[in-house]
């Protein structure tokens, strides 16, 4: 006996069947490219069309990763459910008892994660997620016949959807509970935080004392979870610190090779160092400071002895970017982060600081920095943007849009930023730019590239526009004409309109 096509039990069940097989590969491959949904999310940036991918960055910021996330957990989820409904249209055609739908989409849904994550507990748990659902809809529709000779109705009932949907609940909680663990122990750290950890972190502190207070403006240094994060990957990428190396090579008169702990013994240095994001908006919140450790990258430069004009760096991720070799020469190889050891998510075992340049350049999980004349396009290169263009000046107004004082005055104020030229002074109008009035500076962190709180207060009684600007350590002034971030990276005055 067969029965008819049911779309209300094949919608049920194949929607149980994608879900379950999110959940249970999650179980076993957590937030890390084992897991089937990363693996989808990242083909996807693969396969996005540079325009399109240009456009998120700039209108949407960092809220593109988290549409990407989404988008591919949708898509991912997509696939499961669609492989589940074809496995059990087959189902509901063959004979009783043989499951035939259930092993085809189990099967091919594992199949499929084998093939993207070549990982064999990924493959196991997904065709579980996706087969059990199939088989409990496949056996559940095969029915006899009733008084008149018709199949009987066979959507599902309440009972056993409501069954379903709490199995389902309990397979997502237990799922959660173990993705989150193994992703826990996949970005694990078995080191040990920079030698001189306790000075550090008192230095990061004295630098946050010269913090002005200002509401809703985010302290000088920022915290390693608040740095903001931005990366062509889905998860971070996990490197093993006991097979890591860097190796210097190419075109030099030696290649230099050395593993995480020559790293680590190494005479280190510490600098407070900012970053920005080439797709930052103008008055967006893509810029950080923080306190790095780690060495010079000329000490390693001079020991291969570079003889070409350009490098190539490669990251254990795939990802890669050139400069010229003179960009490097007051490069920095970051180890650790605020006196902590660096987090995976901003490049273990280590990652290159490059002064005065967009973040794109400063490449993380660094492995391989190749000596080379005929340097290839970098990854954000091959999709048009200059990362090799100078980073403008920018005082940005981050408070919302003016704090009202006790006394009646209004404060606006935000970061300053100029790259390795440093600040030396931020200049406001309150009256749309027509005159200037130099703000408050707080004293920067050690270090000419690193962001500067300012602010400026103010009375005010009626709507008027702020105009905020800087000028760098070489007397530049913020450049008056706004362009896009695409494709060197945003310019122009910010402002705001304030209305008391």
């Amino acid at each position: 006996m067969t029965t008819p096509l049911q779309p209300k039990r094949t919608a049920f069940f194949a929607t149980v069947a994608g879900l379950a097989g999110l959940a249970l590969g999650y179980a076993s491959g957590g937030w890390t490219s084992q897991y089937y949904a990363v693996v989808v999310s990242e083909f996807v940036t693969e396969w996005t069309p540079a325009a399109a991918m240009n456009w998120a960055i700039q209108e949407l910021g960092s809220t593109a990763e988290t549409l990407q996330v989404l988008g591919a957990l949708v898509l991912a989820f997509a696939l499961l459910a669609a492989i589940a409904a074809f496995g059990l249209l087959l189902g509901y055609r063959r004979p009783k008892g043989l499951l035939i739908g259930a092993l085809f989409s189990a099967l091919l849904a594992g199949a499929i994660a084998a093939y993207l994550t070549g990982n064999a507990l990924q493959t196991v748990t997904v065709a579980v997620g996706v087969g059990i659902p199939v088989a409990v809809g496949e056996s559940g529709a095969r029915v006899g016949l009733d008084g008149k000779g018709e199949p009987l109705q066979v959507d599902p009932g309440r009972r056993e959807a409501v069954g379903v949907i709490g199995a389902l609940l309990g397979v997502g909680i237990i799922s959660s509970v173990l993705g989150d663990y193994v992703t826990n122990q996949a970005r694990a750290i078995d080191a040990e935080g920079p030698a001189n950890a306790e000075s550090l972190r008192e230095r990061v502190e004295a630098a946050q004392a010269a913090s002005l207070g200002i509401e809703g403006v985010q302290p000088p240094i920022s915290e390693i979870g608040g740095f903001y994060t931005v990366s062509k990957n889905t998860a971070p990428e996990i490197v093993d610190q006991e097979s890591w190396t860097l190796s210097i090579t190419g075109s030099v008169e030696e290649t230099v090779e050395i593993d995480y702990q020559e790293l680590r013994d190494r005479p280190a240095e510490d600098r407070f160092v900012a970053l920005r994001c080439i797709g930052d908006s103008l008055n967006g919140d893509l810029l950080d400071t923080a306190l790095w450790t780690g060495i010079p990258l000329s000490r390693l430069l001079d020991e291969a002895g570079v003889e070409a004009s350009h490098v190539e760096m490669h990251a254990a991720d795939g990802y890669v970017a050139s400069v010229p070799v003179e960009t490097l020469e007051n490069g920095f190889l970051a180890y650790g982060m605020n006196g902590e050891v660096l987090p995976r998510t901003h490049g273990f075992p280590a990652r290159i600081h490059l002064p005065g340049t967009w973040g794109e350049l400063n490449v993380k999980w660094i492995e391989t920095i190749y000596a080379t004349d005929d340097p290839v396009e970098g990854f954000y290169e091959e999709a048009g943007w200059n990362g090799h263009a100078r980073v403008p000046g920018v005082a940005k107004i981050w408070t919302d849009p003016a704090n009202e004082l006790d006394d009646g005055r209004l404060e606006v104020g935000g970061h300053a930023y100029a790259g390795d030229r440093g600040v030396d002074r931020v200049e406001v109008s309150v009256d749309g730019g027509e005159t200037w009035n130099d703000a408050e500076l707080a004293d920067p962190p050690p270090g000419d590239d690193v962001t500067r709180q300012w602010r400026y207060r103010y009375e005010a009684d009626a709507e008027h526009e702020v105009v905020a600007r800087t000028i760098d350590g070489e007397g530049n002034r913020q450049p008056q004409e706004r362009s896009d971030a695409f494709p060197s990276g945003p310019s122009g005055w910010v402002s705001k309109t304030v209305n008391p």
